[in-house]
């Protein structure tokens, strides 16, 4: 419930369950536990409330189950010591703006093969990361997914992927990616999807490909191999 731990400042672990079946953590229901080195929430929980987590700020890494349904306000605000960001829910989107409150501190992204939708400003901004591994299951990337990782040499896809379709601007202004390979399935590449992806050396065209949307690749002037 709201509170519930609230200022529990000489706390230094943060357990659940292996089986828990928590569906929701209430409101400031850690706030301010500075001490916490971990945060880890289980599969089951579909919601976390305002300022959950906020000045956690002792917290290194960041696991999101599998069921997370909504994020509210200021949920991890002030956890600006978390670097390692992993991902498990099966939709992943940026919430309002809320799953942005410590991405321009995250090094590690890690997305669990259980993800299969990453939404509109998903991971837009996080500049820290250095590469982008794309899970088999993911059937779409919206538009402004990862706009602006420029931090992020490598972009890799899984070996049996069945993605579709790659959102407008999704990659945009990934200037150190150096290679990009479309995925055999993706029949859609929208509008400036990789637009200044300016590091890129490389490009090929997957087999499914039906269109190719305006500034798709505009600015991608590194390029000098073209595989189709």
């Amino acid at each position: 419930s709201a509170s519930a731990f609230e200022n529990c400042s000489g706390a230094t672990d943060l357990s659940f369950g292996i089986n828990n079946v928590m569906k929701t953590i209430g409101a400031s229901a850690f706030l301010g536990c500075d001490s916490i080195t971990s945060i880890s929430i289980p599969d089951n929980v579909t919601d976390i409330n305002a300022s959950a987590f906020e000045n956690c700020s002792g917290a290194t890494d960041l696991t999101i189950g599998e069921s997370i349904d909504s994020i509210g306000v200021s949920a991890f605000a002030g956890c600006t010591t978390i670097t390692e960001l992993t991902i498990y829910a099966s939709k992943w989107r940026d919430y309002d703006g809320v799953s942005l409150d410590i991405s321009t501190n995250i090094t590690s992204l890690t997305l669990g093969n259980t993800v299969t939708h990453i939404g509109e400003n998903a991971f837009s901004g996080y500049t820290g990361i250095t590469s982008i591994s794309i899970p088999n299951l993911v059937t779409d990337i919206s538009a402004s997914a990862f706009k602006n990782c420029l931090g992020a040499t490598d972009l890799s896809f899984g070996i049996n992927n069945v993605l579709k379709t790659i959102g407008v601007s999704a990659f945009s202004g990934c200037d150190s990616i150096t290679s990009i390979s479309i995925p055999t399935l993706v029949t859609d590449i929208s509008a400036s999807a990789f637009e200044n992806c300016s590091g890129a050396t490389d490009l090929t065209i997957g087999e499914s490909v039906d269109s190719i949307g305006v500034s798709a690749f505009a600015g991608c002037t590194t390029i000098t191999e073209l595989t189709i």
